[in-house]
Formats: structure tokens, C-alpha cells, sequence
């Protein structure tokens, strides 16, 4: 929310962004055996009713949009990230296979993840 001066209305209109900048809530999901962070997603979203937005290839799944905002809506480094226990993975979403009791979280990035935490790409 810090970051709404670099929102670009024509991606994610302003009237999209929660006033407490969170989409969907801190919530449990059940996903089966071999379940994935994706799967936790989607169940999470199928509960709280929110639009999830993706593509798949042969690199994985890649999640564009959650509640309608969208990658690059605040700049060219923005988009979805996601983090495991607290850990980026290095792997698609729709490829890290979950344990029970982990902690899956979707953050939105305005510097390519250096905003949120991700060190990947150093400073």
C-alpha cells in the first residue's frame, strides 16, 4: 500500500486494491497428498470467492493476477511471488509439492521481490 503512487489504472484501477491490502485473509486450506502451493491457492481463493489469474507452461504455472491485480500494475519489476515457511522458492508455484503445517503466502512485489523480502537478485 506504500506503493500507490507507481499504480498504473489501466492495469489495476485503484478501486481493486483492499484498503488494508489484503485479498485473502489468513485462512486453512486442505489440498490432498502431493498437493501444491497453486492447489493451496486455488482452494484458498475458491473460499473467499476471488478471481485467480494464470498461465502454464512447460516452465510451470505462473500466477498473473490475484483479486483482479495484476503483474506489472505498479511497474515493470511488479507481480505475484509466493513464499514457503517463509522461503521463496526457486520452483513454480504449481510445482512445490507441500508438507503438512506449511505456511504458504502470496505477496505482491513492486522491485522484484527485493521490497518483500526475496534476496535472489542481491541488492
Amino acid at each position: 500500500l506504500g506503493r500507490m503512487d507507481l499504480i498504473d489504472e489501466s492495469v489495476n484501477p485503484a478501486e481493486v486494491i483492499p484498503a488494508d491490502g489484503v485479498v485473502i485473509p489468513v485462512c486453512e486450506v486442505s489440498v490432498p497428498e502431493g498437493g501444491t502451493a497453486f492447489d493451496a491457492l486455488t482452494a484458498a481463493a475458491r473460499a473467499e470467492k476471488v478471481r485467480v489469474d494464470y498461465n502454464g507452461s512447460s516452465y510451470g504455472v505462473y500466477v498473473s493476477g490475484i483479486g483482479y491485480i495484476y503483474e506489472f500494475g505498479f511497474g515493470s519489476l511488479s507481480g505475484w511471488m509466493y513464499r514457503v515457511n517463509g522461503e521463496f522458492p526457486s520452483v513454480s508455484v504449481g510445482s512445490y509439492v507441500l508438507s503438512e503445517g506449511d505456511v504458504v503466502e502470496f505477496v505482491y512485489t513492486c522491485d522484484l521481490g527485493a521490497d518483500v523480502g526475496d534476496e535472489y537478485y542481491g541488492d
